[in-house]
């Protein structure tokens, strides 16, 4: 999915607007939920009804 990709910014995004971030937020984020933590990330998200992240971790490794 493009949006966790490093370096993309909001901007990037249909109407989205410059936060001024260098977009490495969400591509860190799920380097450490999926490389170190084991689990997964999924985003859930509609036009005008927001945006939903969901993180799953196993309990134990």
């Amino acid at each position: 999915m493009n949006l966790f990709k490093p370096f993309r910014s909001s901007k990037d995004f249909a109407g989205g607007k410059d936060s001024g971030g260098m977009g490495i937020g969400l591509w860190s984020c799920r380097r450490i939920v999926e490389h170190f933590l084991g689990g997964e990330i999924e985003v859930k998200s509609a036009p005008g009804a927001g945006t939903e992240f969901v993180v799953s971790v196993p309990l134990s490794r």
